[in-house]
């Protein structure tokens, strides 16, 4: 990272062929909504489907189950949905018991208004020979009108002889394979709703679910009330509400613990309102991750109220995908209470859960986002808004913040994140930059000319495995150094960082690698991780003119290699501005910096941007080092 003055010129050396450029537009027809649809509007407009008195009974234990918990009930159940589906408001009842079913679908096909009354317990199988190669869902309610499934009663998905299995997880590449594992590596949602309308759950709980406790997934006009949801903090993707593709759904008065998401909001979700909902451990309540595979993804209209969050991982995040397109906007976080909460206000469009996600430029848009008095302690960072580089956040306003350390104390994180304060706040969020971005910073994405006066090194670059073999012919001449200077741009006297993180393939002598040039400002470095996963090679790059700010070099680098994704890590060391007289020589950098009790995979590399000069000698060092298959 270059210690030069943020009032100077930023000025920064990219390796490569070319730089290309692409542009993105967010487009989702037909969801652009001018006014925002209230809570109060939803209570008034909820209503059960066209809801009549119930005609008929048709209780499990009338057609044969048994309640014992070890004999196999599920075609008892199937055959009393049967019956119950031929008539229009009739009611399935599950008595009090402990009832084993299968993998089981309930519908469609059926008449309306149909309730599941479960006072009992059902449990789920825990022989493979059950699940086959592995099922997405326990229990299914499809393509129904009016559906209610209400009672005292539990739905058991016993989802530990899942978690245990993880275990045995051994990984293959990108791909993920068993040893001796017990289960299918498919874990099914304990219970599911799709393409019904009119859905009503309250009152029961779901514990030990093996992934998803409750989802629906293309529904419109959904109600969720006194629902509890029950599973460990450490039981893996077993998020406690999945809502996606659905429009119209309330959550309230529910205790959901799990261990992922409390409530998740996926794509095509809109009127979405929940309120006193109490979440912990997990997750907490997200809308995303959005975008994945380049996907697009709209979601609106999302109020989140009343809410009180303990020992969760975050509070109210909002997570997209690079590379994805599509909006969020119109949400609206307010009276949130969050206890010992590792990060309670987030947005990341960076999300990334498998460690290897590659730099995109396009990106699923952030705008109209509201958090109102929202209060509490965390443990990591109160506030953390990391947003995309070619389409910042917009519209995003904070009131009333109130967010105290549990222990210690940690700024808040901003990146291309615009909007309002409308109070002010503790901490003190003064990295949220007001107003809009100026077009000329969105997106920071353009094509570079060669120029005669080469730059300065800026930044640090961190080099992944390559992906083109050695024994491929590579030109020794391939590599070009091209230089472009990143320009301050101002706004209402407000100096705008216009830097991007650039990502190119790079062909040196024998050795192929991505690079990623990635700057050094402070509120850039969180970031930083996002490039950690399965680097080889980190080049570290130092002003050799600044005696000032050494030490923090020093310990900037140090933190950087004690991350266990660079332990493995070769280190190069480009000490720039040599051409200057006042600059420190290698010897003296490498004292300063510590550099001699990081062992032998470590070079520095005296070096001079305008002139070019120790650039090769830097890279062959690197060619010689790094594993031969590379």
């Amino acid at each position: 990272m270059e210690m030069c003055s943020f009032k100077s010129l930023a000025l920064a050396i990219l390796i490569a062929l070319f730089v290309w450029s692409s542009s993105f537009e967010t487009l989702c027809s037909g969801r652009e909504m001018k006014v925002r649809y209230t809570p109060d509007s939803m209570y008034n407009s909820y209503q059960p489907y066209e809801s009549v008195m119930t005609t008929a009974s048709f209780n499990v234990l009338n057609f044969g189950a048994k309640g014992d918990g070890q004999t196999d009930d599920t075609k008892a159940f199937g055959a009393a949905w049967e019956a119950a589906c031929k008539v229009e408001a009739s009611i399935m009842v599950v008595p009090n018991g402990v009832f084993l079913v299968g993998p089981i679908t309930f519908g469609p096909d059926c008449q309306p208004n149909i309730v599941f009354q479960l006072d009992g317990k059902i449990i789920a199988p825990t022989s493979s020979n059950a699940w086959g190669s592995g099922l997405l869902q326990w229990l299914e309610f499809k393509n129904l009108k009016g559906i209610t499934v209400k009672g005292a009663g539990i739905i058991d998905g016993q989802g530990s002889v899942w978690w245990n299995d993880l275990a045995k997880y051994l990984p293959t590449d990108d791909s993920m394979s068993y040893e001796d594992a017990k289960m299918p590596s498919t874990k099914p949602t304990v219970l599911r709703f799709y393409g019904s309308e009119g859905v009503t759950v309250t009152g029961i709980t779901i514990q030990n679910s093996p992934q998803t406790h409750l989802k629906f997934d293309t529904c419109k006009t959904v109600q969720v009330s006194s629902f509890t949801t029950s599973s460990p903090g450490d039981s893996p993707n077993t998020d406690g509400i999945h809502v996606q593709n659905s429009q119209d759904v309330l959550i309230y008065s529910s205790n959901l613990a799990c261990g992922d998401d409390c409530v998740s909001i996926q794509a095509g979700c809109s009127n979405i309102y929940i309120h006193d909902v109490k979440c912990g451990p997990g997750h907490g309540i997200s809308i995303g991750g959005l975008g994945k595979d380049g996907s697009k993804a709209c979601v609106s209209n999302i109020t989140v109220r009343n809410v009180a969050m303990q020992n969760t991982l975050t509070g109210v995040r909002i997570k997209t995908w690079q590379g994805g397109s599509g909006s969020v906007q119109q949400v609206m976080f307010s009276n949130i209470q969050v206890s010992d909460v590792k990060t309670p206000i987030m947005i990341d469009q960076f999300y990334c859960d498998k460690g290897k996600c590659q730099n995109k430029s396009s990106a699923v848009s952030i705008s109209d986002i509201n958090y109102v008095n929202i209060q509490g302690t965390y443990t990591q960072t109160p506030v953390y808004f990391a947003c995309s580089d070619s389409l910042p956040c917009t519209g995003v306003s904070l009131t009333t913040i109130a967010l105290k350390p549990s222990e210690g104390y940690q700024q808040p994180f901003c990146w291309e994140a615009y909007g309002e304060l409308k109070t002010s706040t503790e901490p003190p969020i003064s990295c949220l930059k007001t107003g809009a971005p100026s077009k000329s910073n969105v997106p920071y994405i353009k094509t570079w000319a060669k120029r005669p006066r080469a730059p300065e090194i800026h930044g640090r670059i961190i080099c992944p495995p390559k992906t083109i073999k050695a024994s491929k012919k590579i030109q020794e001449t391939a590599i070009e150094i091209r230089a472009f200077s990143l320009e301050k741009e101002f706004m209402n006297g407000e100096e705008l960082l216009a830097a991007g993180f650039n990502v190119e393939t790079v062909e040196y002598k024998n050795i192929s690698f991505s690079v990623m040039d990635v700057g050094g400002q402070g509120r850039t470095r969180p970031l930083w991780r996002l490039y950690f996963h399965r680097a080889q090679c980190l080049i570290f790059v130092i002003d050799s003119n600044d005696r000032d700010r050494v030490d923090d070099a020093r310990n900037e680098l140090l933190l950087m290699l004690q991350e266990d994704e660079l332990r493995d890590a070769v280190l190069l060391v480009f000490a720039n501005k040599q051409d200057l007289p006042n600059a420190m020589n290698t010897t003296e950098i490498t004292d300063k910096l510590g550099l001699h009790s990081l062992g032998q995979r470590r070079h520095i590399q005296s070096t001079s941007a305008i002139s070019g000069e120790g650039l090769h000698e830097g890279l062959d060092w690197l060619c010689t080092t790094l594993p031969g298959d590379r």
